[in-house]
């Protein structure tokens, strides 16, 4: 016998899941970056504009939408580069634009992705509209670690000129190691803030920091022996943790009604939004094979832990 599903009310809610719906996003925190490459170079980036994320819908076949991913940074940067048998070669800084897109296949509900056919885990772009404090939401999955996190609170807030309701998420976990606040809309379950764990980050002499030691909110010490990270961070080349805010959508936030993008929104031609930020870009392109290695502190945010 054929089972409705227990959440019609879901449905409606992704009904904003159309070919041209967009969101942007910078990384509006700043400190240093650090961009990797497949050989190893790395891009160190302190001080710089605001990274850039944006996904596009560039297509939707039933229930799978194709999301162009961008991801830019473009300042000035120190080029480290792997050793070259065995000598360590010289760093040198220049202005740099780092640009990465991806075309990741998602299921709009199981939020399930894959890139070039293989499977990513859950993207975090969007989660389940209708959440309420104490409902755990997944916000990555394997084949990128696991990492979960708790509603601590609904609430409404005024953004793009209207007010919308809201559901924060705090994740805390120790096992891998993950801290992080995600922000989505309460109606849409669009992300309005996220962080991505990229790479790994290593100490100065190449390694990698872990075991380490911390200490929780409660004064109990603990040894951290894993960290959580997401494929899709690493694909899009970042190591360590990025937080991004929300700064442009054409997605109509705080309602299940659906909006289709305007004239004057992001085009569906594969001309994506993110590269107005740009005009006029000149890619750096690195063919060497070495870095040095260079410390990278992630970004400290706050141990919410419950009393």
């Amino acid at each position: 016998m054929f089972v409705s599903p227990a959440f019609p009310q879901v449905v409606p809610a992704y009904g904003w899941t159309k070919v041209g719906a967009f969101a942007r996003y910078e990384e509006g925190y700043g400190g240093a970056y650090i961009v990797v490459f497949p050989n190893k170079t790395r891009l160190f980036f302190t001080d710089s504009s605001p990274a850039v994320l944006e996904w596009i819908i560039v297509d939707k076949q039933e229930d799978i939408v194709r999301l162009n991913v961008s991801f830019l940074i473009s300042d000035v940067a120190t080029v480290y580069y792997p050793e070259e048998n065995g000598t360590e070669l010289p760093s040198v800084s220049k202005n740099i634009t780092y640009t990465k897109t991806l075309f990741v296949d998602v299921n709009v509900y199981t939020r399930e992705s894959f890139l070039n056919g293989e499977q990513i885990g859950k993207t975090c772009f969007w989660a389940e509209p209708y959440a309420m404090p104490n409902d755990t939401v997944t916000v990555t999955a394997p084949p990128s670690d696991l990492i979960t996190g708790e509603v601590w609170y609904t609430s409404t807030i005024t953004r793009f000129g209207k007010e919308i309701k809201i559901y924060g998420v705090v994740v805390y976990q120790l096992d891998p190691y993950a801290s992080g606040n995600y922000v989505f809309d309460w109606h849409t379950g669009v992300n309005l803030q996220l962080t991505i764990f990229g790479y790994l980050p290593k100490m100065a002499s190449g390694k990698q920091r872990l075991p380490r030691e911390i200490t929780l909110r409660n004064g109990t010490k603990y040894t951290i022996t894993s960290e959580a990270t997401m494929l899709l961070g690493e694909k899009l080349g970042m190591e360590g943790e990025y937080v991004f805010d929300m700064v442009d959508t054409n997605i109509n936030l705080g309602s299940e009604a659906l909006t289709e993008p305007t004239d004057n929104q992001t085009e569906t031609t594969g001309n994506i939004g993110i590269w107005k930020y740009y005009p006029f870009l000149f890619v750096a392109v690195f063919t060497a094979s070495a870095t040095a290695f260079i410390i990278f502190r992630r970004k400290k945010l706050k141990h919410h832990t419950k009393t």
